[in-house]
């Protein structure tokens, strides 16, 4: 059997979208980042590094605050946190209740041949 049936057979993308799936192994860029290539990072970090006092003042008072300390320490970290608690009434009907010998409250609505018990 092909890597590729294998795949389809265990695979949640769409059919049609197989041939365009990496098999393991291969990478996403085969070509690779050009030689000499600079990152975005790098590049602004050079940029800010090649200017002076005031050009770097002037060019970080248009940046939130927020955004400045982000850049500097990084995201705070965010817990959280919840303690919850919930009720669950479940309707069961009769036959059913009675199939599990399920005891409760028998609650007959107009219509409603249903038993509610705790399960």
């Amino acid at each position: 059997m092909e890597d590729t049936e294998l795949q389809q057979g265990i695979s949640k993308v769409p059919p049609q979208l197989q041939p365009h799936v990496y098999k393991k192994g291969q990478s996403g860029n085969p070509g690779g980042k050009p030689v000499g290539a600079v990152s975005m990072k790098t590049y602004v970090k050079n940029k800010l590094l090649a200017m002076s006092q005031e050009e770097r003042e002037e060019f970080l008072e248009g940046i939130d605050k927020k955004i400045l300390w982000e850049m500097s320490e990084g995201k705070a970290k965010q817990d959280l946190e919840a303690n919850v608690k919930a009720t669950i009434n479940v309707i069961i009907p009769d036959t059913v209740a009675k199939s599990f010998n399920i005891n409760g409250t028998n609650t007959k609505a107009s219509g409603d041949d249903s038993q509610q018990g705790q399960v």
